[in-house]
Order: C-alpha cells, then sequence, then structure tokens
C-alpha cells in the first residue's frame, strides 16, 4: 500500500516529516510526510510528487482555507483553477490540498526564477480560497513533471494532479 502525503504548516520544525522547509520570516514552516495516518491536527493531504527533500528554494503561493470552509472539488470555481494552471506556463510544482475525498482544504503553487513572486499573484486557487505568497527554503518543494495531458478530473479523492488509482485510495 502507497502511504499518503500529509502536509501540514507549523510554528516550530515538525519532527519526522519526510522533507520540510522554513517559510521566510516568521511564517513558520511546511512540511509533508508519507504515512498513512495524519500526522498532526490540521493536515491536508496532497500530491507526493510536489513534495522533495532535496528540493531547491522557490517561492509558493500557499492557499490554506480556514476552519468551516466548505467547497468540493467538484465546483466549478475549483475546476476552472485547474483549467487555468493548465493553460499557463507549467509552475514548477502544484498540488491541491483536501480535507478528504471530495472537500478542497487548499492548494500550492511553486515558482522559481526572477519572476516567480510576480507571476504567482494571479495564482488561479487565490481564486477560490485567499492565498499567501511566501518564500520558502530548501527542502520540500520538488520538481514534479507538468501533467502529462489536460486532464483536470481526480483520481478516487486524490489531489490534483497525483495520477493514477494507487491501491490505497
Amino acid at each position: 500500500m502507497t502511504a499518503r502525503c500529509w502536509v501540514a504548516r507549523t510554528d516550530a520544525q515538525p519532527r519526522g516529516a519526510h522533507a520540510c522547509a522554513k517559510l521566510a520570516g516568521d511564517a513558520g514552516w511546511l512540511a509533508a510526510w508519507h504515512q498513512q495516518e495524519r500526522p498532526c491536527p490540521g493536515a491536508l493531504l496532497g500530491d507526493p510528487a510536489a513534495f522533495d527533500s532535496g528540493g531547491p528554494p522557490a517561492w509558493i503561493s500557499l492557499a490554506w482555507a480556514p476552519e468551516g470552509f466548505d467547497v468540493l472539488f467538484d465546483d466549478p470555481a475549483v475546476q476552472r483553477a485547474r483549467q487555468l494552471v493548465l493553460e499557463d506556463e507549467p509552475p514548477s510544482a502544484v498540488t491541491t490540498l483536501s480535507r478528504d475525498a471530495s472537500h478542497l482544504g487548499g492548494a500550492l503553487t511553486a515558482r522559481r526564477g526572477a519572476d516567480a513572486q510576480r507571476r504567482l499573484r494571479d495564482d488561479p486557487f487565490a481564486r477560490v480560497i485567499p492565498a499567501a505568497i511566501l518564500e520558502i527554503g530548501p527542502g520540500l518543494i520538488g520538481r514534479p513533471k507538468p501533467p502529462a495531458t489536460v486532464v483536470t478530473e481526480r483520481y478516487g479523492g486524490a489531489p490534483w494532479p497525483a495520477e493514477g488509482f494507487g491501491s490505497d485510495r
């Protein structure tokens, strides 16, 4: 069985994470765990391909839904955000973050390069959930391959753009 990928934002450096990185200033830490159980309260499911303990620094747009936020992945605004991500130059990494098989909990879009911060200002997911643009240090954001097609559907409740119907879903 393939482990799930949990993502959490913490105030202190987390223990036991597969990958983690410091957010600039006093914004805390962002971490990913590859395990079946939720590692801490508030952790959300993400696409494992977006996270790499050897990943270089990046700028991210981090949309994190407040408690009580109740938007389905099937909502037209969420579907449109996924389409818009695919219409632009592929980001360094992108993943939706899910609370469960059907509810959006957030999204992470990463870019690198001289214009990364500027390009994140138009993050399509920030139209659905307010997002913060943050600089993140090395050790978390990977360089996954862009989706092979323009598919915006999800497989078996997995975070988008995770591929396939793995045995853990």
